[in-house]
């Protein structure tokens, strides 16, 4: 019960295209569930990982070696997905 399971990649999926990429430099243990979400334009993917007493933010777009972390702590605990502009 205490153990991750094992680590996964994250892809994505291109629903006009079918074509799909795997986010390079990310893997996640099969237990997590983190947040993911696309930004307005569709351009960036904001993923939210649950950090115990923060929330670790991470963005990436196609063409990126790795996803970014942003400099952003977000302490406590999260009631709501807030707005977020990515520019």
């Amino acid at each position: 019960m205490g153990h991750p399971g094992n680590p996964n990649e994250v892809v994505t999926v291109d629903l006009t295209t079918g074509h799909s990429t795997v986010i390079p430099g990310l893997q996640i243990w099969s237990k997590a569930f983190p947040g993911m979400t696309y930004s307005d334009d569709s351009h960036w993917l904001v993923m939210s990982f649950d950090g115990g007493s923060e929330v670790r933010l991470l963005l990436w777009h196609p063409g990126l070696a790795r996803p970014l972390e942003p400099s952003v702590q977000v302490r406590g605990r999260v009631a709501f997905a807030p707005f977020l502009a990515v520019t």
